[in-house]
């Protein structure tokens, strides 16, 4: 399979993660959710996240020349790390135990 031909299968997938994200993450911070819904909420943001590390890892693979893929730096490759950084706010446990309740 080619990186192309994979674009146009999964181009969907990601779209429709993006908003199930973004529809947890919302309910979680303006709903206030906390217990046994905040967790399922968690779950639901860490699966969404496992998701785009998929498809950014399928893209990775199936570029044709990964370094080019990367951008004109792949040195500079981690400032992409910066989109993964949400994520931790879900990881790291807070006052309450959870991430960002």
């Amino acid at each position: 399979m080619t990186q192309q031909r994979y674009r146009a299968l999964a181009e969907w997938p990601p779209m429709a993660t993006a908003l199930v994200f973004l529809g947890a993450y919302a309910w979680q911070v303006v709903g206030r959710i906390d217990g046994a819904g905040a967790d399922w909420l968690d779950g639901v943001m860490w699966v969404t996240w496992c998701v785009f590390v998929l498809d950014y890892a399928a893209n990775l693979w199936l570029a044709e020349n990964r370094r080019q893929w990367l951008g004109p730096e792949p040195a500079r490759a981690g400032d992409r790390g910066l989109a993964v950084l949400p994520a931790l706010a879900v990881a790291v446990p807070g006052p309450k135990g959870g991430g960002h309740r």
